[in-house]
């Protein structure tokens, strides 16, 4: 796992600069002016390089390990996690790119979310086995979409998107190694 997180890191280190620079010669920028506190073109679209990262370090990872890649879910759940991923980057990346309307892009991530569900089985009665399915589906819709956008609204000033990015990620690194390794807590 330590593999991953460096393969990601560099992956992230050495694609965040090209994306940038291919994303200024598309023309996707979010030039200053309006609610925008940047003093010069920002360049959008930078959660491809994440994405790629990402997907290219634990496809690796995935692809290298003995066993499953997470004992709670069977590889065929994770390959189609890593499709679903993908999915909800490229509809990131068309908005960045094209421009959507908000209602358009909520309808693709809402599918998203549900096949989450449908397609992967994952909701929350994976944690609250009890919970109906007409509670669980639209519980599990509204968290995905909510996250989704939580992080979409606050990627107005510079930096502050990816930041919180790791330090959520910090934390949930933090919490499996503690939940996987019941003896060094």
């Amino acid at each position: 796992q330590t593999g991953f997180s460096a393969s990601w890191l560099f992956l992230s280190l050495v694609l965040t600069p090209l994306v940038s620079r291919m994303n200024r010669a598309l023309g996707m920028v979010d030039n200053p002016g309006g609610r925008r506190i940047n003093k010069a073109p920002i360049p959008r679209g930078g959660g491809v390089a994440v994405i790629i990262s990402f997907v290219v370090s634990l496809s690796v990872f995935a692809l290298c390990a003995s066993g499953p890649v997470s004992p709670a879910f069977p590889d065929s759940v994770f390959w189609k996690m890593i499709l679903l991923s993908v999915s909800i980057g490229a509809l990131g990346f068309f908005d960045d790119r094209f421009g959507m309307k908000p209602i358009v892009k909520l309808a693709g991530q809402v599918v998203i979310a549900a096949l989450v569900y449908f397609w992967c089985g994952i909701g929350f009665h994976s944690t609250f086995p009890g919970i109906p399915w007409w509670l669980d589906l639209p519980l599990t819709v509204f968290w995905i979409t909510g996250a989704v956008n939580a992080f979409n609204l606050i990627d107005g000033l510079d930096g502050l998107a990816s930041g919180l990015a790791v330090i959520a990620a910090t934390g949930m690194a933090g919490e499996l190694f503690f939940a996987e390794s019941p003896g060094k807590v």
